[in-house]
């Protein structure tokens, strides 16, 4: 493993040997990690929208617009797009897969009775200003979630602006 030289230097010949001489952290490759450690890459919010189909880019861009015509701001994120009135975040839009998710700042169990599926996502920090969570993969989860910005809308009393 090491040879001694006429003045009595050691020289390494391996990656330990040349460390514990130099004291210098040597790095393994990337071979010698974790092999069956997969690399996981996040893909932002708007190239999820831009790889969707026609249907979900649709429904998207209707809430959106939908969204939009009642002052709110936007801001798009790795996540997904916030939607803020005055400051208050009230709306927010992900995409999981071909799945698309809104989350709105209204109360889940006002809509447990009712035909309308929503979850309450309030145990998970980034949406507990926005408990209330739909997904929307059928025209009919479409025109509930229109209905549902329609009711937060009501509720908070903002109208729509010309």
């Amino acid at each position: 493993m090491c040879k001694i030289v006429k003045k009595k230097q050691v020289l390494a010949t391996t990656a330990e040997a040349v460390a514990e001489d130099t004291n210098i952290n040597v790095i393994p490759p990337i071979e010698e990690q974790e092999p069956n450690k997969m690399m996981l890459i996040r893909k932002p919010f708007s190239e999820k929208i831009e790889a969707a189909n026609d249907e979900v880019k649709n429904y998207y861009n209707t809430l959106k617009e939908l969204l939009l015509s009642y002052g709110l701001s936007s801001r798009i994120s790795m996540s997904g797009e916030t939607f803020k009135y005055n400051k208050q975040e009230l709306a927010k839009i992900t995409l999981v897969g071909k799945t698309l998710r809104l989350h709105l700042a209204l109360n889940p169990e006002d809509y447990q009775g009712s035909t309308v599926n929503v979850k309450n996502d309030s145990s998970k920090k980034t949406y507990q200003s926005i408990p209330t969570l739909i997904k929307i993969k059928s025209p009919l989860a479409f025109k509930r979630a229109q209905m549902l910005i329609i009711d937060l809308m009501q509720m908070n009393q903002i109208k729509k602006v010309d």
